[in-house]
């Protein structure tokens, strides 16, 4: 089976529709906070960010993705959107990050 039929293109960070992400300049302390967690060799695998809606969640991570893409550290990315079709479900998140990880790390395909 082909794993790119299981999988969300529009919801990676570089997907169909542009997302916004920080203007140049802003959000740098949690910038920076997420960068110093990223390369942390702590126990701690996973970075939490929340706050309410509108306060720029996605813009934050949107960032944070591009940076990775660009030193090439990005894995995979999954930008859930409420009522966009398939980017609001859960059911092919799965599958779009390992379809990802073929891609990014391409001896990655065979175990998948």
């Amino acid at each position: 089976m082909d794993l790119a039929v299981l999988c969300v293109p529009d919801a990676a960070y570089n997907g169909f529709e542009s997302r916004n992400k920080c203007l140049e300049g802003t959000r740098q302390a949690i910038i920076t906070k997420i960068a110093e967690w990223m390369n942390d060799d702590s126990d701690h695998p996973i970075c939490w960010l929340s706050g309410p809606a509108g306060f720029g969640k996605s813009a934050i991570a949107q960032t944070i993705a591009e940076r990775c893409a660009i030193d090439g550290t990005l894995a995979g990315s999954f930008f859930f959107l409420r009522d966009a079709g398939r980017r609001s479900e859960f059911i092919h998140f799965i599958t779009t990050l390992a379809f990802q990880l073929t891609l990014s790390i391409p001896a990655t395909k065979a175990i998948i």
